[in-house]
C-alpha cells in the first residue's frame, strides 16, 4: 500500500508541475486515507464527486467513477479501442441511466464539435442491447 500511495504522490507531482488536470488518483487503506483529484470544469468536478470507493482487494479501496461517467468520458475521447471498451461495459451493467449519459454527453460533443458522437453511442447501445 505504501508504494501505491508513493507512486499517487509522485504522479501527483509531475500533474501538478506540468499543470495538468487530473481526475480521480487515489486509494484509501482502511483507516488511513489517500486522495489525489483535481476538477477544472464542472463535468470534472461532478465526476469526482460521484466516484465511489471500491473494495479492491481487502483493506484497499480505490474511488472509482460510475459507469456511467466512464461511457461519457471514452465517447468523449472517441477512439476506436473505447468504443469496445464502451460496448463490454454496456454488456456487463444491468442497469444504467441512458438519459443522463446523453444529458452529460450531448455539451461535451457539441463543445468538440462532434456531434456524431451521440449516433455511435446510440448505435453502439442498441447493438449490446439487442444480443442480450
Amino acid at each position: 500500500m505504501n508504494q501505491l500511495i508513493a507512486q499517487a504522490d509522485e504522479l501527483q507531482r509531475v500533474v501538478d508541475a506540468r499543470g495538468w488536470r487530473s481526475f480521480i488518483i487515489g486509494a484509501r487503506q482502511i483507516g488511513h486515507s489517500h486522495r489525489h483529484c483535481a476538477g477544472g470544469i464542472p463535468f470534472e468536478e461532478e465526476i469526482i464527486d460521484r466516484a465511489s470507493e471500491y473494495e479492491y482487494v481487502p483493506g484497499i479501496r480505490l474511488r472509482t467513477v460510475s459507469a456511467e461517467d466512464l461511457i461519457v468520458l471514452k465517447a468523449f475521447a472517441n477512439r476506436r479501442h473505447d468504443w469496445s471498451d464502451i460496448a463490454g461495459i454496456v454488456a456487463r451493467q444491468l442497469v444504467l441511466d441512458w438519459a443522463e449519459i446523453v444529458a452529460r454527453l450531448s455539451p461535451l460533443a457539441e463543445l468538440k464539435g462532434e456531434p456524431a458522437i451521440l449516433v455511435e453511442l446510440e448505435r453502439v447501445r442498441l447493438e449490446v442491447t439487442r444480443e442480450w
